[in-house]
């Protein structure tokens, strides 16, 4: 489209493609001045969802007149009928290419003050959308421009909806950025402001360590991190950060949204307490050139310090000591159940997934912080499963696999259910005491000789696909142990079993 006129704008250059559209420099001819343009991508336009998403993009957008918020100048249509949206145009940067130029500057993050400006700032463009309704949905730094007078503008309300108005994503899908997305919006329960208000706490935590709070290696591990784990504190990657901020992360960055910042303009007015009550000023603490004898130096500061912290957690937490073991030392977990069957533990130690009985005998599987907390119901079995005797969490702490006994076959079989809860599949038939290989690509189970698929008579080792693809019989008890075996373990390689 380089070169060709739309309407009365001249197409110049292309400034880059997302999701929700294709934008292009161009050159207001009536005005004469540069706009931005953006167009639904070629393989959207025949979906009439994602028309209408675009058009309230505009409709929302151009409803606001904020210094922070993207100006928008019209909506209007092609010869040939596609949809295109005039906006400012504006000299800078991403957000995101700020946060990422910031390494080859020798710094490992921006300045405390500029990341609580343009927290500021981004903040008060929410403050007026929310007042005309209007929920953004999608706050990330790529979705903020920071123009060279270092003004932050927000971009994209192509996620935006208005407060009331009928969903326009299809029911059962989520609508953002994982690492962005609230707990709410990775649970479909219908967002509101806050979840805004989360994103922005997000984007600030971003801004102060380069470090995103939550991460994972795949789309499910962030999903399961935002919903079940806590960020490490601002002070694991940078010194000097004052406590009311972190506090202001830790309000917006609660899980739960009754108890997070209820109004942006509450954590508006806190990041400006903020702002003029400590000295934001700080240098960053950390930078890829360092000194050899201070990078000792620190490393041996540190060393101390967390020998120190640990040493004293040892003092005061609750402990019992093994009669045979002096130096170890256990935690009980308060776990509000009767009846429970064999754990399984997650690679980090953070979290335990376990069968139980509720109070009218119905078995589920339950995930639980070692640190303490209630556990939270994962299954929603079918009432003909009985027990449930063994559940193991994945490597990545993604996927939970269970073994219920079905009364009806009197067969153990393996379902494998999210860590977030939902729909299980059930991917064998009959199986017992599934375990995770430590790469998390296939999962072991045992076949005792009383079974019907264990056509040689003896104990069987297999292994299957978290898919329940590619079953597969590993070995067979070559000993012929009287009876049969029972459980197993994985070397931490992957290539034994004991």
């Amino acid at each position: 489209m380089i070169g060709q006129t739309i309407s009365h704008y001249q197409i110049l250059e292309k400034l880059g493609q997302g999701g929700m559209g294709i934008v292009y420099k161009a050159q207001d001819l009536k005005l004469d001045r540069f706009v931005a343009l953006k167009f639904l991508p070629p393989h959207l336009e025949q979906s009439d969802e994602e028309k209408a998403r675009f058009i309230q993009e505009a409709k929302a957008a151009s409803a606001l007149d904020h210094p922070n918020i993207c100006t928008i100048y019209e909506i209007n249509e092609t010869t040939d009928g596609q949809i295109f949206i005039a906006m400012g145009f504006y000299e800078g940067e991403t957000l995101k290419q700020k946060i990422q130029d910031v390494g080859t500057r020798h710094v490992a993050s921006l300045q405390m003050n500029d990341a609580v400006d343009i927290a500021i700032q981004i903040a008060q463009g929410l403050a007026k959308a929310h007042q005309h309704g209007i929920v953004h949905r999608d706050i990330k730094p790529v979705n903020v421009m920071i123009t060279k007078d270092g003004a932050a503008k927000i971009l994209d309300f192509g996620l935006a909806k208005f407060a009331g108005q009928t969903r326009l994503t299809k029911t059962g899908t989520t609508v953002g950025t994982p690492a962005y997305m609230s707990p709410e919006q990775i649970n479909l329960i219908d967002v509101d402001h806050r979840t805004d208000i989360w994103s922005l706490g997000v984007v600030l935590y971003e801004m102060i360590t380069n470090h995103l709070p939550f991460r994972g290696e795949y789309e499910q591990a962030i999903m399961y991190s935002i919903v079940n784990e806590k960020p490490e504190p601002l002070a694991r990657y940078k010194t000097g950060v004052p406590e009311g901020l972190q506090h202001i992360i830790n309000k917006a960055l609660d899980k739960d949204r009754e108890t997070r910042y209820q109004h942006i303009d509450d954590l508006l007015a806190d990041l400006k307490r903020e702002r003029k009550s400590s000295s934001l000023s700080v240098k960053p603490s950390a930078t890829i050139k360092e000194s050899p004898s201070k990078k000792k130096l620190w490393m041996s500061l540190g060393a101390i310090a967390v020998l120190a912290i640990i040493a004293t957690l040892l003092l005061l937490l609750p402990q019992r000591r093994s009669e045979l073991n002096p130096n170890a030392t256990f935690r009980t977990l308060p776990i509000p159940f009767t009846q429970i069957w064999y754990p399984g533990l997650s690679q980090d130690g953070n979290w335990v997934a376990f069968p139980a009985a509720d109070a009218n005998g119905k078995w589920e599987v339950y995930l639980m912080n070692t640190s303490g907390g209630e556990p939270r119901r994962i299954t929603s079995s079918d009432s003909s499963l009985a027990e449930i005797l063994y559940a193991d969490i994945s490597p990545d702490g993604s996927q939970i696999v269970y073994n219920p006994f079905n009364p009806k076959t009197q067969k153990e079989e393996i379902y494998i259910v999210s860590s977030l809860g939902g729909l299980s599949k059930r991917i064998v038939e009959i199986g017992l005491s599934p375990r995770w290989r430590p790469d998390g690509q296939r999962i072991g189970y045992i076949l005792g000789p009383s079974t019907s698929s264990s056509k040689s008579g003896k104990s069987e080792f297999w292994s299957v696909k978290s898919d329940g693809s590619d079953n597969r019989l590993e070995f067979v008890d070559s000993v012929g142990t009287k009876g049969w075996l029972y459980s197993f373990s994985w070397s931490p390689n992957g290539q034994s079993v004991a």
